[in-house]
């Protein structure tokens, strides 16, 4: 993800942080979603994507949430991959494990338009999926997928996370999935949200030095859980199948492009189970 605060000049930023969040951040939001527009029309994603959108059924054609149907845009991230199946890969084995638990209740913090709240929902027909997105046109699709899957009767959408709400919804069990450009610094935190110690969370860092960011966010749950590092993997054409037979393999590697940085990270924290 692209930090939305960098987007405009820092003057102009200067500006804007002075006023009221109730004006600030649809602000940020604004400009935040126009830089992404401008950066997948700049680099040929949207292009492919909408080439993708014209000539395929809207659902997941494969990976853990295979089959699920869905929308024809995305919310701040690349659709394709979403689509074709290979989203965020490095994480697909820790999301199956986790899920294989069966949390009674799912949070997704930045749940942007629903991939994961409306897919964990899915994959667990017995929890009660919570997604939270400070962005109402976010908000808005992932209702429209919710409803489209017809899992809106066990989907609650959100907007603001607070730590206060988050102590209250993190019962034992829970699966946190947090990726919120930067707000993991506020939530995550189990010396005020000590229901923490008994979740599993998987966690987008977020920060200019992510070696720094991963032993920070480790030591917080040093005492309570087993973390795993989880470093962003190059993308193969392989990773297509035969649904992008059709595109070249240059237009192959821009569609199951995330553009994420290099040296992005997760944590994969898991519960220290006790005697």
């Amino acid at each position: 993800m692209i930090a939305i605060h960098r987007q405009i000049k820092p003057f102009a930023r200067s500006l804007v942080l002075k006023l009221p969040k109730p004006l600030s951040e649809p602000f940020f939001r604004w400009t935040h979603r126009r830089h992404i527009r401008h950066l997948l029309e700049q680099t040929g994603v949207a292009r492919i994507q909408r080439w993708f959108v014209d000539h395929h059924p809207l659902c997941v054609h494969k990976g853990p949430f295979r089959g699920m149907q869905y929308i024809g845009s995305s919310a701040g991230s690349t659709l394709v991959p979403k689509l074709v199946g290979c989203y965020e890969q490095e994480l697909h084995e820790a999301l199956l494990e986790s899920l294989s638990s069966s949390p009674p209740v799912i949070i997704d913090i930045g749940c942007a338009e629903g991939y994961y709240a409306v897919g964990c929902a899915l994959k667990v027909p017995a929890s009660r999926t919570l997604a939270f997105d400070i962005d109402p046109v976010a908000r808005r699709s992932t209702s429209e997928l919710a409803d489209l899957n017809d899992v809106t009767d066990r989907v609650e959408i959100r907007s603001c996370c607070t730590i206060e709400v988050l102590k209250q919804a993190a019962i034992p069990g829970a699966l946190v999935i947090c990726d919120c450009e930067g707000g993991e610094w506020e939530l995550l935190r189990p010396d005020i949200a000590t229901s923490l110690s008994d979740a599993r969370i998987i966690v987008e860092l977020h920060a200019d030095d992510m070696e720094e960011a991963a032993r920070e966010m480790s030591q917080r749950f040093d005492t309570t859980h087993e973390c795993k590092r989880i470093a962003v993997t190059s993308r193969s054409i392989d990773l297509c199948g035969s649904v992008l037979h059709e595109l070249s393999p240059e237009d192959k590697k821009i569609a199951i492009s995330e553009m994420r940085r290099s040296d992005q990270l997760w944590l994969y924290l898991t519960p220290i189970q006790n005697g």
